[in-house]
């Protein structure tokens, strides 16, 4: 997508990711690099058309829950993101919520681009699946009931 442009939203220093858009011959003018408090994060996400997040596969994650998951589909937005992550995979297939890709490659890459750009995303179905699998009312309630089973 030769018109993309990244928004980076980090309290790191941005010079490293600079350094690494580099090596993938991304220009630094495509990419936007700000701070903000953790309130102003929805309204970063919320000027996005797809987010993207890849998390290394590693033993630790394959049970993990990715925070920035429930927060991107909350906004209505697709994802890019890898498989094998906790429920990530689930969630993105169930709720229509984006795209996954298998390997961390150029082709997986263009696949997943091109599969974006072709499919037709509804905000609000993403919303509902964020609201499915990350509602704190329905996690407080089913915790509740948890604990109510363990003392009678």
């Amino acid at each position: 997508m030769p018109n993309a442009k990244f928004l980076v939203v980090t309290n790191d220093l941005p010079e490293p990711i600079l350094e690494k858009a580099a090596l993938k011959n991304i220009a630094g003018g495509d990419i936007i690099i700000t701070s903000a408090p953790r309130a102003q994060v929805p309204v970063h996400i919320a000027v996005s058309d797809s987010a993207l997040f890849f998390i290394k596969p590693v033993f630790s994650k394959s049970a993990s829950s990715p925070t920035k998951q429930g927060e991107i589909m909350g906004m209505g937005v697709p994802i890019i993101c890898n498989n094998g992550i906790g429920d990530t995979d689930e969630i993105i297939l169930d709720s229509n919520a984006g795209v996954l890709i298998d390997r961390f490659d150029s082709g997986q890459y263009d696949k997943a681009i091109a599969a974006l750009a072709a499919t037709k995303f509804e905000k609000e179905k993403i919303r509902q699946g964020a609201q499915k699998y990350y509602s704190l009312d329905k996690g407080v309630a089913l915790y509740h009931s948890i604990y109510a089973a363990l003392v009678n």
